[in-house]
């Protein structure tokens, strides 16, 4: 029985993190509707390894800032927050 709450538990906890991962990508989707061009993307959907043997290397460095939205300039990053 304990199995199948441990797989019950970690379905719950996917289903959660593909809603959070929808959330951001749906308000960086936001953003570059309304400030088009001027919002690229978020660092995870824009940096991918060139060779897959980095795969690791690239995800620990970036790991802390996978969700930080890349902008064209500090001015359309202020306009962002507020």
């Amino acid at each position: 029985m304990n199995k199948v709450e441990e797989q019950l538990h970690n379905i719950q906890i996917d289903k959660h993190a593909f809603k959070t991962d929808q959330s951001k990508k749906d308000t960086v989707n936001k953003l570059k509707e309304h400030f088009g061009k001027k919002v690229l993307g978020r660092i995870i959907d824009l940096c991918k390894a060139k060779f897959e043997k980095y795969n690791v290397a690239l995800t620990v460095a970036l790991m802390a800032n996978f969700d930080s939205v890349i902008v064209d300039s500090l001015d359309t990053a202020k306009k962002c927050i507020t």
